[in-house]
């Protein structure tokens, strides 16, 4: 808002950021490239130098102490080498990605922060009588001057949880706005009963759960934790047999879902596919794989649901269950399939056994309806561009045809995988030239680091959130899953990239500060609940 006063916004997309990086590391820093000159095997370093120079703005790091990083990084660091190539020209990287993206007149995360902070001091907010901030507990640097500069002007108010003495984080603000954060003298409270229960897997954790859910009677007042997102989907599952009403908010991993399978399935056919006479080929494994994926062999494309039975006579025709010519075949055409008659009169005697008819020309239809989403739409794609519209087509084609649109699951994926691809075709590099391989490995990268958003309302049932969902949330009951070492806290100890001592150098203690900041939120939480149930697993 401060910045929108100011000037208008463009922000930059994360995958414009990373092409951004590698575009300038190919014109004036070729050393970071050895051995990773294509985007797609750049990408991840793309990324965390992406990550890299946004925290060095989000915390308003200078020149003058990145100096000192390079001037070591000269002498060398304990780490690879091009990681001390980049720390040396990490000032001029940095002032590079910068300047092109203020041509476009566009901000990344941490420039919009930088910019916000700068402004602070000329945007007036004569509209609003006060702003009241809440809820928070770790602020960057740009987020302290800028709150600092509306303290000053008497704009603001700042309310906290927790109290400095307790907490460093609260300390460290309470110098920042010269003001001290102490709690109030709040009503005395009752210390919560904290029972411990051990499980040996994850269903074991879910079974002394449910048998806890039985007890309690006011499930309204009640929080399930997961500290691990994939215990979600089997605790839904074992959970919604006990009638209860309950609310999911909560990020699950995007590669977990089978809408990410069948993009997989689709670019295992691709890149197994022979060229020959102009002719596609594809594996005949490969090809069954993708036919065979519940949502496409499940598709209901003439409105008979007739897709399912047309599958399995592909399987039996290809794998030899009937006796035909391409029984045993390594390597099959489309044609070749779609157009085998001993193939259409055999899905067309099963489904007059089921009543229902249909012509052969009827199934020829539906083989080639398959054939364009599923195959024939990725065989000439060469930018990111043709890439999107294929797979637009086919998340389309689920969401209108298939069962996809009735499990939540599903359809937060597709809906997700439907964001990234508008993010691709609108990518500065959508028309630039790419191989399939590329293409398919940068589009399975960025998936593979995506979470699903589930955000229901927090105003009534019973609450299935992630630890970050808890903030300033208040329960009488809460049950823990996963309280066990590198689960709870969740903390990435090694950096990919930079060295931990060049960050702590700097003074980022990300590692500190993310222990900090969970252990905050879990303490608040506890104290504030009157029954506690934590459940670890005990196993190697």
């Amino acid at each position: 808002e401060v910045v929108r006063r100011k000037s208008s916004i463009k922000m930059v997309s994360r995958m414009d950021s990373a092409y951004s990086i590698y575009k300038l590391a190919k014109a004036g820093h070729p050393e970071l490239l050895a051995g990773r000159e294509s985007f797609a095997m750049f990408l991840p370093w793309a990324e965390e130098i992406n990550a890299f120079i946004e925290q060095l703005d989000l915390e308003e790091i200078n020149d003058d102490k990145l100096r000192s990083v390079q001037e070591n990084a000269k002498i060398g660091f304990d780490t690879l080498k091009e990681i001390n190539l980049l720390l040396a020209d990490i000032i001029k990287l940095r002032k590079e990605f910068h300047e092109a993206f203020k041509k476009e007149n566009s901000l990344t995360r941490g420039m919009l922060y930088m910019s916000a902070a700068e402004f602070a001091k000329e945007v007036n907010f004569d509209d609003f009588e006060v702003i009241i901030f809440c809820g928070f507990f770790y602020l960057h640097k740009t987020e302290q001057r800028l709150i600092k500069e509306l303290l000053g002007r008497k704009k603001a108010k700042l309310i906290f949880q927790g109290d400095e003495s307790e907490w460093d984080v609260l300390k460290e603000l309470s110098k920042v706005f010269s003001k001290a954060v102490i709690a109030e003298e709040a009503q005395i409270k009752n210390k919560p009963k904290i029972n411990f229960y051990r499980g040996f897997d994850m269903h074991s954790q879910i079974a002394i759960l449910r048998e806890k859910l039985k007890e309690i009677k006011n499930t309204e007042e009640t929080l399930i934790l997961l500290a691990n997102p994939d215990a979600l989907v089997p605790l839904l599952s074992d959970i919604s047999s006990l009638g209860a009403e309950f609310n999911v908010s909560i990020g699950y991993s995007l590669k977990r879902s089978s809408v990410y399978s069948l993009f997989q399935d689709i670019f295992a056919a691709q890149l197994s596919r022979k060229l020959e006479n102009k002719m596609s080929y594809y594996y005949s494994r490969d090809y069954l794989k993708v036919l065979s994926h519940p949502f496409l062999k499940n598709l209901d494309i003439s409105g008979l649901n007739v897709s399912r039975v047309a599958v399995h006579k592909t399987e039996e025709i290809l794998t030899g269950t009937i006796e035909n010519d391409l029984a045993g075949e390594l390597f099959i055409s489309l044609d070749k399939v779609s157009g085998l008659n001993i193939l259409l009169e055999e899905i067309q005697g099963t489904l007059r056994h089921m009543d229902i008819k249909v012509t052969l020309d009827d199934i020829a239809r539906i083989f080639k309806k398959l054939d364009e989403l599923a195959f024939e739409a990725w065989e000439g794609i060469s930018n990111f561009y043709e890439f999107s519209v294929s797979a637009e087509n086919i998340i389309i084609a689920l969401l209108q045809m298939s069962t996809l649109e009735k499990y939540g699951l599903n359809l937060k994926a597709a809906q997700k995988i439907l964001e990234l691809v508008e993010e691709l075709r609108s990518a500065t590099f959508s028309r630039e030239k790419f191989s399939q391989e590329e293409m398919f490995k940068i589009f399975t990268q960025r998936l593979e680091n995506e979470m699903v958003s589930f955000s229901g309302s927090p105003l009534r049932g019973m609450q299935v959130l992630g630890l970050l969902e808890t903030r300033s949330l208040t329960f009488k009951n809460v049950i823990v899953m996963d309280v066990n070492e590198s689960i709870l806290p969740k903390l990435r100890i090694y950096e990919p990239l930079i060295p931990r001592d060049v960050m702590v150098s700097l003074g980022i203690e990300r590692l500190e500060k993310e222990e900090e900041i969970q252990r905050y939120q879990f303490s608040r939480l506890i104290s504030a609940a009157d029954n506690v149930h934590l459940i670890y697993r005990e196993d190697r």
